[in-house]
């Protein structure tokens, strides 16, 4: 591994189940692309549907609400049995990368990224120990279509992904950009649009909303690709750990468009391309 995370990484993600999603396969992709899993720490601060008021009021108010998550390669997710507070994780080492987000059903209100984008923003450069942390920003997906379960918030969008995805684009470009605050955006949303054109809107679990195994699986080449900067074509295959059931492998053809669709999200993270 030639890069500087030759000797490991250490992420920590401000977030919510979105980053569990995206976080759930990255341990096993890092040391498939030749990362020592000794050397990986990848922490999510969990509260479901924690948006960026929330995280907001916990940081201004130090409270003790967080779900400590760890993520290990063999599919592990540990998480804590009591709660800490935001300044407790953020400060429990000095992190190589920090990532905020703000709420699926809100990624798409712009208007939503105010004065809580700010002030979690000047909270984090504030309270992280490694000056030189790289911050990102999880640009998260847009709901499937017609699922079983609705979830409440679609309806703010008509209930149409397409709207969704391009309102949580023009909230990206309108308020994080701008800001020019964030070293990297990491297009999941884009990703997994992209992805879609090529498998159908098979990825998302029941609820609509959370990622099934296979769109996990994207999400976490998105954010190895963007913030490691490796080459997931160099991911393995056959793989079935990522199967939603026992007929699904992620092949060598498969694995092609993953990797088509994550490239096209790093190189236009808002325009979803169409499959051939």
């Amino acid at each position: 591994m030639t890069n500087q995370y030759i000797n490991g990484i250490k992420i920590l993600a401000i977030g919510n189940s979105f980053s569990c999603d995206a976080l759930y396969y990255m341990p096993d992709m890092l040391c498939q692309l030749g990362m020592d899993a000794d050397k990986i720490t990848l922490v999510n601060t969990f509260i479901g549907g924690c948006d960026l008021y929330t995280h907001a009021q916990n940081a201004r108010n130090n409270n003790a609400a967080y779900i400590r998550q760890s993520f290990h390669r063999d599919g592990e997710v540990r998480s804590s049995d009591s709660l800490y507070t935001l300044k407790a994780l953020i400060q429990e080492q000095p992190w190589d990368v920090i990532t905020l987000q703000q709420a699926s059903g809100s990624s798409g209100k712009a208007e939503t990224y105010n004065a809580d984008l700010d002030y979690m923003i000047k909270w984090v450069k504030a309270n992280a120990l490694n000056p030189a942390f790289r911050f990102g920003w999880h640009m998260t997906w847009a709901y499937r279509e017609n699922p079983p379960t609705v979830h409440p918030n679609f309806a703010d969008y008509g209930f149409s992904q397409q709207v969704m995805y391009d309102r949580i684009c023009g909230a990206v470009k309108s308020k994080i950009l701008p800001c020019g605050t964030f070293d990297f955006i990491i297009p999941a949303g884009a990703a997994i649009q992209n992805a879609r054109r090529y498998f159908g809107d098979t990825l998302n679990v029941e609820d609509g909303y959370h990622l099934a195994n296979f769109g996990r699986y994207i999400a976490a080449a998105m954010w190895v690709k963007t913030i490691i900067g490796l080459d997931i074509a160099g991911l393995k295959v056959p793989y079935g750990a990522a199967a939603d059931g026992p007929d699904v492998v992620i092949d060598r053809e498969v694995l092609a468009k993953i990797v088509q669709s994550a490239n096209a999200a790093a190189g236009s993270p808002f325009i979803a391309v169409q499959a051939p």
